[in-house]
């Protein structure tokens, strides 16, 4: 099986275990991939595979996922540093062209990121 196609069927084997409300083993799938980011799961990585692809093979949904899978766990902030992070990445010119078009217009609807909350003291 091609690499992208692995890639699909893993998040729906995580969305699986999320429905079965297996967070912990979900996790764990997830953690498996590494960085999402990495030179791994580039198409230019498998030349012979993907001859005339260049980029990330990662499906966005899959990076979604990743960005959301701390809230899943009770790491609100963990997961909203995530999706800013994605927000960044897509905003990028290092990615593909397809997503830079939803990145616009995300730009257009996105909240300013928020400062660092400070601690108060009880």
């Amino acid at each position: 099986h091609p690499v992208d196609e692995l890639l699909r069927l893993r998040w729906f084997r995580i969305m699986s275990m999320l429905k079965l409300r297996d967070v912990a083993q979900a996790s764990t799938e997830m953690s498996r991939l590494s960085d999402l980011l990495g030179p791994g799961w580039m198409y230019d990585k498998y030349p012979t595979v993907y001859p005339n692809k260049r980029g990330s093979m990662v499906p966005f949904a899959l990076l979604l996922l990743h960005a959301l899978m701390p809230s899943y766990a009770g790491d609100a902030a963990q997961s909203l540093q995530r999706l800013y992070d994605l927000l960044e990445l897509l905003s990028t010119a290092s990615w593909p062209a397809a997503s830079l078009a939803f990145s616009h217009q995300l730009r257009d609807v996105a909240p300013a990121r928020p400062a660092a909350t400070p601690t108060v003291a009880p």
